[in-house]
């Protein structure tokens, strides 16, 4: 186990979390519901939300995350553009983070050193235009 590991079991587990999340809850106009528990809305937590009354930049993905995993792509697209992406990258993590547990020194190959300094710098970027566009549509 390397120094490292403890942080790749953490986001690991944080990324089967949200996928697990994404298949137990379901949303209507009341809001977002654990299944089978629909007299309980689950809460907006968007603290920039709750301060500005703008959306942040990641405001809907989760709703974007439970209608993909319920094949209601059109909505996810609606929830929040960049949805789809967002989902890859969370699904990309399973097979990365197992490979980087299992073989700590594939996080010096030449692929792996390239998706740990872009994936996230990209992304921010893109939520950020994205963000920006939104306010201005």
């Amino acid at each position: 186990m390397t120094k490292a590991t403890p942080y790749h079991i953490l986001i690991l587990v944080c990324s089967l979390v949200v996928l697990l999340l994404s298949f137990l809850l379901r949303f209507d106009e009341h809001g977002l519901h654990l299944h089978g528990m629909d007299h309980v809305v689950v809460p907006d937590v968007c603290f920039f939300k709750m301060a500005t009354g703008w959306d942040c930049l990641f405001c809907g993905l989760t709703r974007s995350f439970v209608a993909i995993t319920h094949g209601q792509l059109h909505l996810a697209y609606e929830y929040h553009r960049l949805s789809f992406l967002a989902m890859l990258i969370v699904l990309g993590q399973l097979p990365y983070r197992i490979a980087l547990i299992c073989r700590p020194s594939l996080k010096h190959h030449r692929v792996m050193r390239s998706l740990q300094r872009w994936t996230l710098p990209v992304f921010m970027g893109l939520a950020l235009i994205n963000w920006i566009v939104s306010i201005w549509l």
